[in-house]
């Protein structure tokens, strides 16, 4: 009944976009909150007060959630994609490129200028892409677990399957190494909650290409149309 009530294949990219989107954007609040806890100062109005030196909660908590439930599409822009457009020199000028912009700050006794700066490069549009493919892909799966059918050429069906699973072991493979690397390189407890946590998404897709791979997919075939003995 679900399934036929939605297309997770829809809703999931469009609600966990915005919801990193919310997450994004809050990032910089909660910063500044999170430091002022730290100095035993009042958070309630963060930009009420102007904090210079002190200690550093890295990353806030919002973007350690942004992080960790996208983490492979996190793996990918940050350990892959962005490293490799890095090293590549004719795309210095488009990686340069970045749009800044501003948000109100509603509070009427905040410290000037009362705004929150962002800035969007490369590097966000990626992952913010990769963010919606990821669970594309998530809806699309919980979609056909409803409908319990995979429509198309049998043959051409099986093929697309052993390229999916391809995929997703080398992702899992890839994310598993570097949530290792980010641990390995963590600046904060904070930064290593993302690397420990960050081993849920790879060990579940890891489980899900071995429940599918290409031989017991074919067992379970068999049994759904032969039936019950």
């Amino acid at each position: 009944m679900v399934g036929k009530l939605f297309r997770w294949k829809l809703l999931l990219p469009a609600v966990q976009s915005m919801a990193a989107i919310a997450l994004w954007l809050y990032t910089p609040v909660q910063y500044k909150k999170e430091r002022l806890l730290l100095m035993h100062r009042p958070a309630e109005h963060p930009f009420r007060i102007r904090i210079e030196g002190g200690p550093q909660l890295f990353p806030p908590t919002c973007e350690q959630w942004l992080q960790i439930v996208n983490f492979p599409a996190y793996a990918i822009s940050h350990g892959l994609v962005n490293p490799t457009l890095n090293q590549v020199d004719h795309w210095g000028p488009v990686l340069g490129l970045r749009w800044d912009f501003t948000l109100p700050i509603s509070d009427p006794e905040a410290l000037p200028p009362r705004r929150i700066f962002y800035f969007v490069s490369l590097n966000e549009i990626i992952f913010f892409g990769l963010i919606i493919l990821l669970w594309f892909w998530v809806g699309w799966q919980i979609d056909d677990y409803f409908s319990n059918r995979r429509g198309g050429h049998p043959m051409r069906r099986r093929r697309f399957r052993v390229l999916e699973l391809v995929v997703i072991w080398a992702l899992s493979l890839f994310s598993v190494g570097f949530s290792i690397w980010h641990m390995a390189q963590a600046i904060s407890a904070q930064s290593l909650r993302v690397g420990v946590l960050g081993l849920i998404w790879p060990t579940a897709l890891l489980i899900y290409a071995w429940r599918h791979r290409p031989a017991q997919a074919s067992l379970a075939t068999h049994q759904r149309v032969a039936g019950p003995a």
